[in-house]
């Protein structure tokens, strides 16, 4: 699973909903290329932070992403 599919699929069990039923566009809020530049980055020393209608995202160089606190985990 990719950090950007980690990181939709954390959203949408925050909405309690399904990654296909996603209503939200991440796009609309946060650059998923920069997420994927950041992913690919050497160091795992970054955190990025963001929000989106009803939720706070924090996305941590180790794989770690936090929904409105919730810890998921990105596989790599």
């Amino acid at each position: 699973m990719t950090l950007r599919q980690a990181l939709i699929r954390a959203v949408a069990d925050a909405e309690g909903t399904d990654p296909s039923e996603l209503e939200i566009a991440l796009e609309d809020h946060v650059s998923m290329a920069a997420i994927q530049r950041l992913d690919e980055h050497k160091s795992e020393s970054w955190t990025l932070r963001f929000e989106l209608p009803n939720h706070t995202v924090e996305i941590s160089g180790d794989g770690t992403i936090l929904v409105d606190e919730a810890r998921t985990r990105a596989c790599p």
